[in-house]
């Protein structure tokens, strides 16, 4: 790879890159040496009959994520050693897939940056992250669901010498983060390897609780980060795609193998970053577009129009057709081919002209 700082390219010939999946692992670190370099970079890919424009990088600071080291390195045992100890199973239905590779723990906690830090650690489970979060964090309150898995956890954390981290055996969905927020006086951070069944509802009750909240690093299966990243007209574009890019700026961390999990899954994961920040458009209410969101994508194989009038919203056809043409969309168009301002526009359209407005 040859690198002309000067000019802010890097030329690279990558053939070799486009195999397997290591072209995300590859990306994600050059943008960590350009944000180093404080700078913005153009990333151009040689291969011997074409260039392809990948992307414009911007720059973030990154400052030292892990500042010290754990006491001891007990903490590291694999989950199944773990889980053999106290004659335990990893529970299928609540889709529990622990992470077993420290290192790769250790490089998510470094990425993505936890420095002081008051983190919110979605389904701890065995610790695979927690200890690497609260060397770095000033505070992690570690939540797992699972009754079982909390003697491990607690046992993990007093291995790995810290004593920032607070264990609470509940439920998410049943931990008040508002008093967190308040208690810490500071945003938190939420992390969490997240099951396939419930990532949908932990993010939509983010994106509802982001005043609250700065940013989210969560690990997901490849195909439900996708959908959270996707771009218009394409098949992940969606719900969660509107949703998450109409108040946050997500970025990909890393591609996270299969065999790195146990048990293993059937496919592999990946680690997002989203950041939360101010709509560039702002809805009118955010409820109502996050109903409109739900009915456009409800029935995609209709038209925008048709999907609207047989959803959820109880509008009216001549009330669809006004927001239509007030938002200037064509009601043949499929809710795939609606940018996240178009969803907002036409949800603010229907605010106006309907009694949906709360």
């Amino acid at each position: 790879m040859r690198c002309f700082p000067a000019a802010k390219f890097f030329l690279a010939p990558v053939q070799e890159y486009f195999y397997e999946n290591s072209f995300l692992n590859w990306c994600t670190d050059i943008k960590e040496w350009i944000r180093t370099e404080k700078q913005w970079y153009i990333i151009i890919f040689i291969r011997p009959t074409e260039m392809c424009l990948a992307g414009l990088i911007p720059y973030a600071p990154i400052h030292a994520p892990i500042a010290k080291r754990p006491q001891s390195e007990g903490f590291m045992t694999g989950p199944y050693r773990l889980l053999s100890s106290r004659s335990l199973f990893p529970k299928k239905h609540m889709g529990q897939n622990f992470l077993a590779d420290p290192s790769t723990a250790e490089m998510i906690v470094r990425r993505a940056a936890f420095l002081e830090a008051v983190v919110v650690e979605i389904g701890a489970g065995v610790g695979a992250l927690t200890v690497f979060a609260a060397l770095a964090a000033k505070r992690v309150y570690a939540v797992e669901k699972d009754r079982d898995l909390i003697g491990i956890l607690e046992a993990v954390v007093a291995e790995g010498g810290v004593e920032n981290v607070a264990v609470i055996n509940r439920n998410i969905f049943d931990v008040d983060l508002q008093a967190i927020f308040e208690h810490e006086n500071a945003r938190l951070t939420v992390i969490g390897n997240l099951p396939y069944n419930i990532s949908s509802q932990v993010l939509i009750s983010l994106i509802f609780q982001r005043d609250i909240i700065d940013r989210a690093v969560l690990m997901l299966q490849s195909e439900m980060a996708r959908r959270i990243y996707a771009v218009p007209g394409t098949k992940a574009y969606g719900r969660l795609s509107v949703m998450t890019q109409y108040c946050a700026f997500v970025s990909r961390i890393a591609r996270v193998r299969a065999n790195q999990f146990y048990p293993r899954p059937n496919v592999d994961s990946e680690v997002i970053e989203i950041r939360f920040e101010p709509p560039r458009v702002p809805a009118a209410d955010e409820n109502l577009l996050s109903a409109v969101v739900k009915a456009a994508f409800g029935q995609r194989r209709k038209t925008l129009r048709n999907a609207l009038i047989g959803g959820e919203l109880s509008i009216t056809e001549s009330q669809t057709d006004a927001a239509l043409g007030r938002a200037g969309i064509s009601g043949g168009r499929r809710a795939e081919t609606l940018s996240v301002e178009e969803f907002v526009s036409l949800a603010n359209c229907i605010a106006r002209n309907t009694h949906l407005h709360s």
